[in-house]
């Protein structure tokens, strides 16, 4: 599958859960992780180390195969 379907796809789930009455936190995000040989995975948000505190990014090591 080509990245722009699989990222749409990926959305559609997201929006098809909430819908559903599942809430989404927003620390976390699916991942594409075909790269690593899994499909996708929840990676969590946290606060980048730098100065500017309202940056973010999804951390490798909490990421998760789902």
């Amino acid at each position: 599958m080509e990245d722009g379907t699989y990222s749409a796809a990926t959305v559609a789930f997201v929006k098809w859960l909430q819908t559903n009455g599942t809430s989404v936190s927003d620390k976390i995000d699916l991942v594409d992780m075909r790269d690593q040989g899994a499909g996708r995975g929840v990676g969590t948000m946290h606060q980048s180390a730098t100065n500017d505190g309202d940056k973010t990014d999804i951390s490798q090591q909490s990421r998760e195969r789902t």
